[in-house]
């Protein structure tokens, strides 16, 4: 972003723009003149780099006033169990290659078509779910200069499938029922409105479904999403990892029983009666009961005392909710690998846990 561009690339149709450049400058206006007669603009990354550019050096562009499709913005609803969603540019043999813009443009391209026919399929599949995320890129109706209003061209391709805008109170209805039994309700009912109320953290609402829709240890929120809207990672955690204590709540009663958990991962029936807090209780369940409210704690236990399920259960109750990961840290290479091996086999799920030691190579 510091430095001035030397290549620029573009594809139209059956038409090309591949050119050294002198500076930025000529690059964005190479660019702005190639435009002409286009009614949108398609690229990966290209709100947060590419837009950024041309607001920077050429601020008068006709470029700024057309619709934008990022694939960034598409591939986390398009195919949520990919966590990751940089540009896979297999044209390069090692990282330190030069870029080629018109092979990214190619490789953007791939991806628009994959996403396009991904959320046909997810469509067909669950009846009305793009109404849901077209309603939260509902600023569709014009450039505006607000950062969420750059993503426009995503509401115009989700209508394009099929989206059709929704009355928010819908959106919230919609958002439950696709939802259903991966988040309490009563807290979806609770907190949506509130991300639905401004446009900057609807598409958070997007994201946190497409995630919900597929959530577990093998897919997180995508860091950008994070870090672009926070919005979403917030929600998750508000309507997945905080009870609402409704004995009717079947995701609550269910995913906020310790013991069922217990039960579920372990096969024991109990925690450990023995040895016992100061008032009488089980001390293993009172530390995994408070490991999983994500209070800190510090727990000294003799050998034996069922040191293991208090930090390995809290472990995997919140990568099942929000797709956390978990840092043990062990002296002894030995017990590392021990505990990895036996959490493995006795949960029955092999790649859940792993070991990283200085016996293991680069």
């Amino acid at each position: 972003m510091d430095g001035e561009i030397l290549e620029v690339g573009a594809l139209r149709g059956d038409r090309k723009l591949e050119r050294k450049v002198s500076s930025s400058r000529e690059a964005v206006r190479l660019l702005d003149e190639f435009r002409e007669g286009a009614e949108f603009v398609v690229g990966h990354n290209i709100v947060a780099h590419d837009r950024r550019l041309i607001e920077e050096h050429l601020p008068e562009s006709e470029l700024l006033t057309l619709p934008v499709v990022d694939t960034l913005y598409l591939a986390p609803l398009a195919k949520p169990e990919q966590p990751y969603h940089s540009l896979v540019k297999d044209y390069k043999l090692v990282g330190a290659e030069p870029n080629d813009p018109v092979a990214d443009c190619r490789i953007a391209l791939r991806l628009l078509e994959d996403c396009w026919t991904l959320l046909q399929q997810r469509n067909s599949e669950n009846d009305r779910l793009l109404w849901i995320y077209r309603s939260c890129f509902d600023d569709s109706d014009g450039p505006g200069g607000t950062s969420p209003r750059k993503l426009w061209g995503t509401g115009l391709l989700l209508k394009e499938l099929g989206g059709t805008k929704i009355p928010h109170r819908r959106v919230v209805k919609g958002f439950e029922h696709f939802a259903g039994g991966r988040a309490c309700s009563e807290a979806i009912r609770r907190e949506l409105p509130g991300l639905l109320k401004e446009p900057e953290t609807r598409p958070a609402a997007a994201y946190s479904l497409a995630w919900l829709m597929v959530a577990g240890t093998e897919s997180v929120l995508p860091r950008w999403v994070h870090k672009q809207f926070p919005a979403a990672s917030e929600f998750v955690r508000k309507i997945r990892s905080v009870p609402c204590r409704r004995p009717e709540c079947g995701y609550c009663s269910k995913h906020h029983d310790p013991e069922q958990k217990l039960r579920q991962y372990f096969g024991f029936d109990e925690f450990r009666s023995t040895p016992t807090t100061t008032y009488g209780e089980s001390l293993q369940e009172r530390i995994v009961v408070k490991g999983i409210a994500g209070e800190s704690i510090l727990a000294i236990m003799p050998t034996g005392g069922g040191k293991s399920v208090g930090f390995q259960l809290p472990a995997i109750v919140h990568n099942e909710r929000t797709g956390a990961l978990t840092v043990v840290i062990s002296p002894l290479q030995a017990l590392m690998k021990d505990q990895v091996e036996n959490l493995n086999k006795r949960t029955h799920t092999p790649t859940l846990a792993a070991t990283l030691n200085g016996l293991q190579t680069m």
